[in-house]
């Protein structure tokens, strides 16, 4: 079966898969770049609302996922699918990283010696209110990653076939010239 790079299989979300995921890559770039300077300044301010180590892992996090998604646009850019294996890997550390993090934050709050003394009546549950609204918003995003994996597997199957349709015609190319002098 011959590699037709123009075939409706390599379209997603209106354009080209390629060309979707490069987009992605920008938009990743934007948003994780965004979340880090929050972060940080999250950490430099007196803020309590996070815990120390979740903002550093949010940070690490962060870098992970420029990097990555810089290879993964100067992947496609090259042609080489190698360079798409880091960014599989760090969405699946995104995925568990962002189950850990909820939990963390969710179930064990960073509280100051104000919320401890304080008590709350039955009627005020707020830890189970959050706890399902992040589960829901995890879980939301966890599938978004999910599809953007599986997408990025598909067009390292297409950078693969389109290397092999170059690589053909190279060798028809080199074998005409052959045969013609």
């Amino acid at each position: 079966m011959d590699f037709n790079p123009n075939h409706p299989k390599w379209q997603c979300c209106c354009c080209h898969l390629a060309s979707g995921l490069k987009i992605l890559g920008v938009v990743e770039v934007t948003i994780a770049s965004a979340v880090m300077a929050l972060l940080v300044l999250m950490l430099t301010s007196d803020s309590k609302l996070m815990h120390p180590w979740t903002v550093f892992t949010g940070v690490a996090l962060c870098l992970a996922v420029i990097v990555s998604s810089a290879l993964l646009i100067v992947g496609i850019q090259k042609k080489n699918g190698q360079l798409l294996y880091p960014t599989l890997v760090v969405k699946g550390i995104c995925i568990v990283v962002a189950h850990c993090l909820v939990a963390f934050n969710v179930l064990r709050p960073y509280q100051t010696e104000e919320a401890r003394t304080t008590e709350q009546t039955p009627e005020d549950k707020p830890g189970i209110t959050r706890l399902v609204f992040a589960i829901f918003v995890v879980m939301f995003v966890s599938v978004g990653i999910i599809y953007t994996m599986y997408l990025v597997v598909h067009c390292m199957r297409y950078l693969h076939g389109a290397r092999r349709l170059e690589e053909r015609r190279a060798s028809v190319v080199h074998a005409s010239q052959i045969i013609f002098e």
